[in-house]
């Protein structure tokens, strides 16, 4: 079997709007997407047993929306914490093992707080995301895959009846000027609970821009 997983970037797109209606309370809106991405196959079909990895072609597509509440710490600095719901769906198709093909909906609860800096030109943030993932509508030819699919103590555990709780720490930066910047944010997610899904990505890369309108942009005072 394969020692080393290997897997293939795609184009997946990733939207965040985030809006303050008043002074330390902010709203957040995300998409995220997995447009096949491609991860090494083991051709007699142990890893899904042996490594909890699972290979094939994965898509899939999440929203998120949440609330929370932000504050400024020193002149740069600031502090946020956020809380919300998300629902998303996932699909897997092999080129060999077609017995783990599947599909699935589910949905999370999540808390995240962020400590960051910013200024005009650059921004650097980074935090850590607790997340509770609970699977449901899962389909599979294999109709016992849904079993299998559970690694951890839980083995032979229904993947619909247990809840996957997750830790995602990630770094965000940002440079640019003012109204608009590049970003990139680096990621990770690792189980907490005994009960870890085969076939989940360990980490991510984004790259993107970020839009910015703030009135302090407009005051002259900002940039003294």
């Amino acid at each position: 079997h394969h020692d080393s997983l290997g897997t293939a970037g795609s184009l997946s797109p990733a939207l965040d709007l985030a809006y303050s209606p008043i002074t330390h309370l902010g709203i957040i809106v995300s998409y995220r997407s997995i447009n096949n991405r491609y991860i090494d196959e083991d051709y007699n079909g142990s890893s899904l047993y042996n490594n909890g990895v699972m290979g094939g072609m994965f898509k899939g597509k999440r929203f998120e929306l949440g609330a929370g509440y932000y504050m400024q710490v020193a002149n740069r600095g600031f502090f946020e914490v956020y809380g919300g719901y998300g629902q998303g769906d996932v699909s897997r198709k092999g080129n060999y093992n077609t017995q783990f093909n599947f599909s699935s909906k589910y949905y999370r609860f999540f808390l995240q707080p962020a400590i960051g800096f910013r200024s005009n030109v650059v921004s650097l943030s980074g935090g850590v995301r607790f997340a509770m993932n609970k699977y449901y509508n899962f389909s599979a030819a294999d109709t016992s895959l849904r079993y299998d699919i559970v690694q951890g103590s839980y083995v032979n555990g229904d993947v619909t009846q247990l809840n996957f709780v997750l830790l995602e720490p990630f770094v965000n930066f940002e440079i640019g000027y003012k109204f608009i910047k590049f970003n990139i944010q680096m990621g990770a997610s690792t189980p907490l609970s005994n009960a870890t899904v085969s076939g989940t990505f360990p980490g991510y890369v984004h790259f993107g821009l970020v839009f910015h309108y703030d009135e302090h942009f407009f005051r002259q005072s900002y940039f003294k």
